[in-house]
């Protein structure tokens, strides 16, 4: 009886887990915790009524739990507000960038659009005597005070000696413009153009030195911290709670936390800047190396490569013993292979 129990609990739990993936899609978290709020009560007083009658009962009560969460997901989709339905999405930029390069007296200007792994829009904008790279952040996303915290940590990067992108500064020394353009509130910052290319592959000398750049990136962020405190409050709940049981055993501090090919320019397999800092935040070391590694293998399926950068890594900033062990066992765990099993010489 309990694997037909199971088993048409499945039906509940997709129709929820689509309904939970357009919520999101909505950006209504509200919502999102209304129905795992419901399936929680749900099956835990279903479970206290039912669990006289065994195993059976259990598997009825996690039944009832995913039966009430779809009939909660059911209602607010067909329920959804007219602003959902009726109003368009803003676009990643305004059609006339003008007024956003005007308060740094640039009139005249070509455009061109920068591909990159960000939601936000990056854009080159060439002048009769430079450069410039302006990042346009997608609206009604992120506060200013989010974006400033990403400024001032790349800014202290640079004055380490970490190559991020210099920022042009406009008026009394304003690092993020906010304008409105044809009724659109738009955040923006304009970069000076730095040279290099995304690199296609990682050599070896590019491992070494994007790992020499990142254990400088964790030095420097655990000595920030001092400065800038640690401050997660914006961070969602289930992250933060993440990131405190891994504090736990682990160094914390500020970092990057989407260090990859994708976000560095390199030439000569030298790295010469180190881009996208809009996911950067406090938390555990950890999480920021696994998330390289877990890129690295992924492209090359390379266990040497994966040791290599590790101990280019350590020879700027050593591992703890327990970040060596949640390292290895979170590549392990996503990739199942033994060719992981002996990273550390």
């Amino acid at each position: 009886a309990i694997f037909q129990i199971l088993s048409l609990a499945t039906f509940f739990v997709a129709i929820t887990a689509v309904g939970i993936t357009i919520l999101n899609i909505e950006r209504r978290t509200w919502g999102v915790v209304a129905v795992q709020a419901s399936s929680t009560v749900a099956t835990g007083a279903a479970a206290l009524w039912l669990v006289r009658f065994g195993l059976p009962g259990i598997g009825a009560a996690f039944l009832a739990g995913n039966v009430a969460s779809s009939i909660v997901v059911v209602s607010l989709l067909l329920l959804r507000p007219k602003q959902w339905q009726n109003i368009p999405q803003p676009g990643r930029r305004p059609a006339d960038i003008g007024p956003l390069l005007t308060p740094y007296g640039i009139a005249s200007y070509k455009e061109t659009t920068l591909g990159n792994g960000s939601h936000n829009e990056t854009i080159l904008i060439t002048t009769p005597t430079a450069h410039y790279v302006l990042r346009i952040y997608r609206p009604n996303t992120q506060p200013n005070a989010i974006i400033m915290r990403e400024l001032r940590f790349m800014n202290y990067l640079r004055k380490c000696g970490i190559e991020t992108p210099e920022i042009i500064r406009y008026g009394q020394g304003n690092a993020l413009l906010c304008r409105t353009v044809d009724g659109m509130r738009w955040q923006s910052v304009l970069m000076k153009f730095a040279a290099g290319a995304h690199p296609e592959a990682y050599t070896p000398a590019l491992l070494a030195d994007m790992a020499k750049n990142q254990a400088l990136i964790h030095t420097y962020g655990r000595a920030y911290t001092r400065q800038a405190g640690k401050n997660v409050s914006h961070l969602p709940f289930s992250l933060r709670l993440r990131q405190w049981l891994v504090g736990l055993f682990a160094p914390a501090g500020y970092s990057h936390f989407d260090y990859d090919a994708t976000n560095v320019l390199a030439e000569n397999d030298h790295v010469v800047c180190i881009l996208d800092f809009e996911g950067m935040r406090y938390g555990p070391f950890v999480f920021c190396i696994y998330y390289t590694l877990s890129h690295i293998y992924r492209q090359h399926r390379s266990a040497s490569l994966v040791r290599a950068y590790l101990k280019a890594y350590q020879t700027t900033r050593p591992l703890k013993q327990a970040e060596k062990i949640i390292v290895q066992i979170s590549l392990l765990l996503t990739y199942r292979t033994s060719a992981l099993l002996r990273l550390y010489s």
